[in-house]
């Protein structure tokens, strides 16, 4: 599961776009096979805690067994293949979970979480 900081600018969220579909045109199956949720969509931007609390929501998504949707997720962009998780959340056995913290200023930050197996 990928954590996006999806804010509702259209400017800014095709950005990471280009990641997943190379400049051949043709998406990477593999990459756009991961499922996307941004938090944000339910919270609003919480400046200085966004970071804290999409970290914290990948974390129980990783230990519940569950990814959060895009909540207000009405029309997909067909130059976007991301399996974004739209309107409901999906119950997914997941084994990591990479939370992305673009903040202002150039402030950014990326967090690799991984279930541990006991």
């Amino acid at each position: 599961m990928e954590q996006r900081g999806g804010v509702g600018v259209e400017q800014r969220d095709g950005v990471g776009v280009p990641l997943f579909v190379p400049k051949s045109g043709t998406p990477t199956p593999s990459l756009c096979s991961i499922p996307v949720s941004s938090t944000k969509s339910m919270t609003g931007h919480l400046l200085g805690a966004a970071g804290a609390v999409e970290a914290l929501v990948c974390a129980m998504s990783l230990h519940e067994g569950f990814i959060p949707p895009t909540v207000n997720y009405r029309v997909s962009d067909p130059e976007c293949p991301l399996d974004v998780v739209p309107n409901e959340g999906r119950r997914e056995e997941l084994s990591a979970a990479l939370s992305n913290s673009f903040g202002f200023g150039g402030h950014n930050a990326s967090l690799v979480l991984a279930r541990i197996e006991r």
